[in-house]
């Protein structure tokens, strides 16, 4: 071969292929990744109850204020929030079972009903599940 050039074989790198095969095997299984994700998640939601704001930030409808927080009365809807969580391998689902929760959360024109939302990712949701993948892919290769 004319010119210059040198070869990387990651075979020769004492432990990164195995660190590689770790990495690979626990990717396979990303159920503890989507529980932590799904717990981060369900607190950032638990906020924007206290807080008032959608995931876009945006400032919720004003209504009746009960107890001082709109979408607040006996907490049973912002309790709600991951009584319904499902994680599988690969993704978290996380809502209310709560029968009026799609209503509040999308609105209900028909009942006079604002848009309300408070499912969703937002703010800073993104990083939270970079740095949290980041952790999980780190503490695989660690091992």
């Amino acid at each position: 071969m004319a010119g210059a050039s040198f070869t990387v074989d990651l075979t020769e790198i004492s432990g990164l292929a195995a660190q590689l095969a770790r990495a690979e095997k626990a990717s396979a299984d990303l159920t503890p990744l989507m529980d932590d994700i799904g717990l981060a998640l369900e607190t950032t939601t638990d906020e924007r109850f206290d807080t008032g704001r959608a995931p876009d930030g945006s400032e919720w409808a004003k209504g009746a204020k009960l107890k001082g927080k709109t979408l607040i009365l006996d907490g049973f809807l912002k309790n709600s929030i991951g009584d319904s969580r499902i994680i599988t391998a690969n993704s978290v689902t996380i809502g209310s079972p709560l029968e009026y929760a799609r209503a509040h959360d999308r609105g209900y024109p028909e009942g006079n009903l604002p848009k309300r939302q408070f499912l969703g990712i937002g703010g800073d949701d993104e990083d939270t599940i970079g740095e949290l993948t980041a952790d999980f892919l780190l503490q695989a290769l660690a091992v």
